[in-house]
């Protein structure tokens, strides 16, 4: 179940984002009619808060992304995503996957976890998830990105990589050199970022405006100079639904699995 924390901040957004969309006037509280299968309405009036209350409550780092969702046991991806990066196989041992949350600190530990579990006899296929992964130091994932081109991975049909909008800044460079470097099949939604992008925050403070920004100032270029996209988009298309969310149900998943070569 949703925490009251969980459930507060939701429907705070959904007011916000109906204002957005012109489904509503102004930004102050909004009231919502709530119901279960069975069960009778119940009416509550919740009202916005401010950004900084927002932030802490959204706890850890990068609280625009996953950690605000209830908390719930399965599927894999949320049930251990406050893990950076973890490895661990799927399907009665016959999948690899590397759970990669966030793009810092070392993976070479996962890199030799990962080619040794990609070794064994039944293993068909090596799926990588970075759909909860907002970034980080593209120097992190030097020793997994060579782990995926090693000849026990790379090879067609073995490698699939499951992205979303928020595979994002240094997780989106990742996805662009897999791209490039490798037979990966993409799953899921289009990315969060580009494949060439700017990135390396810099913090700037604005005292007459009161407020401080990020600003980035670094170009990263993992694709052809040329390239004119704003994403990546996947192979294999599956779209983030509710539904599935919370039937504890995750199709992007089932969908690399069941994937096999011109189908």
């Amino acid at each position: 179940e949703a925490t009251r924390t969980d459930r507060f901040m939701s429907f705070m957004l959904t007011a916000e984002v109906l204002h957005g969309l012109g489904l509503r006037s102004g930004t102050g509280p909004a009231r919502f009619s709530l119901q279960k299968p069975g069960a009778a309405a119940t009416e509550v009036t919740l009202a916005p808060v401010t950004a900084a209350t927002y932030l802490r409550l959204m706890e850890p780092a990068f609280p625009g992304f996953v950690y605000a969702l209830p908390r719930r046991a399965t599927p894999l991806y949320l049930h251990r995503r406050g893990e950076d990066h973890y490895v661990t196989t799927v399907a009665h041992g016959r999948a690899v996957f590397v759970g990669y949350n966030l793009t810092l600190g070392g993976t070479s530990a996962d890199a030799r976890k990962l080619l040794r579990l990609a070794k064994r006899k039944r293993v068909r296929r090596v799926i990588v998830d970075v759909r909860l992964n907002p970034g980080g130091d593209n120097h992190t994932y030097v020793d997994l990105l060579r782990a995926l081109r090693s000849q026990t991975v790379n090879r067609p049909g073995r490698l699939f990589v499951l992205i979303s909008r928020s595979t994002f800044s240094a997780a989106q460079n990742f996805i662009t050199e897999l791209e490039r470097k490798t037979r990966a099949v993409f799953v899921g939604e289009t990315s969060g970022g580009s494949p060439n992008l700017y990135g390396d925050v810099a913090t700037v403070d604005l005292p007459t405006a009161g407020v401080t920004v990020d600003i980035a100032g670094v170009y990263w270029q993992k694709s052809s100079a040329g390239d004119p996209r704003v994403a990546i988009e996947p192979r294999i298309s599956v779209p983030l639904s509710s539904r599935a969310f919370f039937r504890n149900r995750d199709p992007v998943l089932a969908a690399a699995l069941a994937y096999r070569d011109g189908r």
